[in-house]
């Protein structure tokens, strides 16, 4: 878990009215694992499922320079969103999404 709380610190910038917030164990649960071996990546690597659960006051943004965009939307929109931006999630993001319910995902 340790690994895991450092990666979302390196890689994001949260706060709560101004405040720096950082994740604790007791915002993530793990909830499942994925192994999709269909494609380059999957091949040699595997993923958690972990939901983190955040005061809906909590701001995200992220850290780096990388060309990527971000937005936090209710999980029962996802699909519409996907859909009416014209995006395309990595397979990753489409078994969660579909097994949302399984993985005890709200």
């Amino acid at each position: 878990m340790d690994s895991l709380l450092r990666e979302i610190s390196e890689e994001t910038y949260l706060s709560m009215e101004g405040v720096p917030y950082t994740v604790s164990n007791k915002d993530v649960k793990i909830t499942g694992v994925i192994k999709y071996e269909r494609d380059l990546v999957g091949e040699v690597h595997f993923g958690l499922v972990c939901p983190i659960y955040l005061d809906s006051r909590i701001e995200i943004s992220l850290k780096g320079k990388e060309n990527i965009r971000s937005w936090i939307i209710p999980l029962d929109e996802y699909n519409s969103f996907v859909s009416s931006n014209g995006l395309i999630p990595e397979s990753w993001a489409d078994l969660v999404m579909e097994n949302a319910e399984k993985l005890g995902i709200k």
